[in-house]
């Protein structure tokens, strides 16, 4: 059986702490953390003690009502840390949720307004959040990659402050959703969008759907168009007559029939154990209890932004503590220098796990995207999943220098994660100069895992599998649309067993540069039982080299794709080419010395242009899967591409133990062989290691 790697054979770079001078013993309890957090800042305006200080927390739930904000009055330095952490082998859970317990919650009366909407009201329970002090509105508008309404979901700040969502134990438990599974599809979809203004309308004759009493109140989420722009919009109007559905709002790209939908937060669809509906308008949140609802606590999300938040404080270390229940992010950082988030749990929540700066705009193709958010930070050692947008985003950097921000994301597991977003909210965001992500595990997501612009970005030694469930034409590691994105590096990371769950996936990759981008390289990475391996969708100076390509499955069509590109109206005029440039500080010496071919691409004719050029694509190894796919004339002398010393192997290559997933070479592989000079891949290396807090 297939299995993620063990531990690699990696020896943590991290030293033990220093003695602090002085230890702070903190006891859960209301706005406990805000006294220590001033306690703290008392001693350090006397000057910092040697050894830092030591904030031990002791076990219990630290619940937030608002933010605990950091600034330079909470700094320590290098050597004289100020650390926050449990006490040795205590759970902290630092909360922003409200806590309910089981018996907050009564039955439904008969003279409840929902009474005889609700399917089972027999068995269905009720709190009433008013009456405990609780606010739940509603999200006040839509969110998604087709979503053209404002996204008030993260705004400048990337922030949160989403829908309040409710968590069982562990669990975040589901808004109730029709079909209670899997999804309905589009019929009679309205192509021409005449008098909608960008609305959708399609059919739906799913008989349950004109049933509802006030469908208007319902929200919609799904893949109208494409299988890597999903959207939550409301429901603007059903039309029972002719079976038609219609958004409120505008979204992108339109609709197609046999598009993937459902419907959110339907009170006459409240049947399933462990999901619930919100009435945000009179305070109220019923909920058909799952089996065993006493043994665990629950939490309705409140907190909107993040629950610890750093402006310009430096040399900050959280270890071993739990962040979970808020609406927004668990650790927010801007500016700064050497704060660490090491050993923690960033899990239930409404937004990411940690943001660490934010671009001046958060959709990607887009330029001016290295945002604040200081320099040297470390999550490292991390668990992080069941966050509804993402894992972490990285904005830091400078651009015009290339200085690099030194961030690192690093041993972490990232799991679960863009469960509310689905699309381009991933489990590492990169609009970064120089940050790392190393030796992290990306498993159990809808969409891709890692995105990046910027430069000189590294992602290394990492494990990708069970990803891109609901995705097609996406990848595990994704870039795109931008020549300036030199320097970036992606090398030795081991991408298997991706699983799209789509019937329409036909074009899912471990990386993909799409759209045109250039000076990249893709070196010593493993792609193994994976649809396709890697898609250049044009692009110039794109290296690809020393890579081994494993095992195709049966929808595979491709291993690696090395193409032309489609899209010349971005190369000319105001296209995303050309802005993407003239907001990069493309004319300084430093960037010409850089990239010396950068300033060729926009003087050629788009014909020329959409042809790649620069480009290696040698010394990789395609075993029992298909050839390299070249779609245009890339030998051509005036390209200056290189494909070459390429071998397609048939039969064993030659691995350690290729049943039990150790994918090293053996020396008498036939891939030594067949290609001279292949670079031995470290695969032992690969993966989450063993540190302090991983054993």
């Amino acid at each position: 059986m297939m299995r993620h790697k063990d531990f690699a054979e990696v020896e943590s770079g991290y030293g033990p702490l220093p003695v602090p001078r002085q230890t702070l013993l903190v006891q859960p309890g209301p706005d406990t953390l805000i006294a220590a957090r001033d306690e703290v800042r008392r001693i350090l305006a006397e000057g910092v003690p040697d050894g830092g200080i030591r904030v031990l927390l002791e076990e219990g739930e630290y619940q937030l009502t608002d933010t605990l904000c950091f600034d330079e009055r909470d700094s320590g330095t290098l050597h004289s840390p100020v650390v926050w952490c449990a006490r040795e082998g205590a759970n902290v859970t630092v909360s922003g949720g409200e806590r309910l317990e089981a018996a907050d919650f009564v039955p439904v009366a008969a003279d409840d307004p929902l009474f005889t909407r609700l399917p089972e009201p027999e068995g269905t329970l009720v709190v009433d959040l008013k009456a405990k002090g609780i606010e739940a509105e509603p999200y006040a508008g839509g969110f998604g990659e087709a979503y053209q309404g404002e996204h008030r979901i993260a705004g400048q700040n990337m922030t949160g402050s989403g829908w309040p969502q409710l968590f069982w134990g562990d669990s975040p438990l589901q808004m109730v959703r029709y079909p209670a599974e899997g999804y309905l599809l589009t019929v009679r979809s309205d192509a021409s969008g005449e008098g909608l203004n960008g609305r959708l309308r399609f059919g739906c004759d799913d008989a349950r759907v004109g049933t509802w009493q006030e469908p208007e109140k319902a929200w919609l989420q799904g893949y109208f168009r494409f299988d890597w722009a999903n959207v939550v919009v409301r429901v603007g109007a059903i039309d029972r007559e002719n079976k038609t559905v219609e958004t409120a709002e505008a979204v992108a790209y339109g609709v197609e029939d046999e598009r993937r939908y459902y419907f959110l937060n339907v009170p006459e669809e409240l049947r399933v154990p462990g999901q619930y509906y919100l009435d945000a308008e009179n305070g109220r949140l019923y909920l058909v209890p799952p089996a065993g609802f006493e043994a665990k606590p629950l939490h309705l999300s409140s907190v909107r932004e993040a629950l610890f938040r750093f402006d310009n404080a430096s040399h900050v270390r959280l270890r071993g503590l739990r962040f979970s229940y808020a609406r927004g992010s668990g650790v927010m950082i801007f500016g700064g220098d050497g704060i660490a988030v090491e050993g923690c749990s960033l899990c239930d929540l409404g937004y990411m796990g940690a943001v660490i700066g934010c671009q001046k705009t958060r959709r990607i193709h887009r330029t001016d995207r290295i945002g604040n958010g200081g320099k040297n930070h470390v999550v490292r050692s991390c668990d992080i999943w069941n966050t509804a947008f993402g894992g972490v985003n990285v904005a830091a950097g400078n651009r015009e220098t290339l200085d690099g921000c030194g961030v690192r994301i690093e041993n972490c597991d990232i799991h679960d994660f863009g469960y509310l977003g689905k699309c381009y909210f991933f489990g590492v965001s990169l609009s970064s100069i120089g940050a790392v992500v190393a030796n992290n595990r990306f498993h159990g997501g809808v969409h891709s895992a890692v995105w990046f612009d910027g430069n000189d970005n590294v992602i290394e030694y990492n494990e990708f599998y069970d990803l891109l469930r609901e995705s097609d034409d996406a990848a595990a590691v994704y870039c795109g649309r931008d020549y300036t994105l030199g320097g970036n590096i992606v090398r030795y990371n081991f991408f298997h067993d991706l699983k799209p769950e789509t019937k329409r996936a036909s074009t899912v990759f471990g990386t993909y540069c799409d759209d045109h981008s250039a000076s990249l390289a893709y070196y010593g990475n493993i792609y193994y039982r994976i649809q396709s391996a890697h898609l250049s969708h044009g692009g110039h100076d794109i290296l690809f080299e020393n890579n081994l390509i494993v095992q195709e499955k049966e929808n595979s069509r491709y291993s690696v794709i090395f193409g032309r590109y489609c899209f010349p109206n971005t190369l000319t005029g105001d296209g995303e080419h050309v802005k993407a440039f003239e907001n990069a500080p493309t004319e300084t010496t430093l960037w010409h010395l850089r990239f010396p071919h950068l300033y060729d691409y926009l003087t050629w004719e788009p014909e020329e242009q959409r042809c790649p050029h620069y480009c290696r694509y040698r010394g990789n190894a395609f075993i029992r899967h298909k050839p390299l796919h070249v779609n245009f004339e890339w030998a051509r002398p005036e390209y200056h591409n290189a494909v070459e010393n390429n071998a397609d192997i048939d039969g064993d290559a030659g691995f350690v133990d290729e049943e039990n997933l150790d994918l090293r070479l053996r020396e008498d592989s036939p891939v030594y062989r067949m290609i001279p000079g292949f670079v031995p891949i470290p695969y032992e290396k690969i993966g989450l290691y063993r540190d302090e807090f991983r054993k």
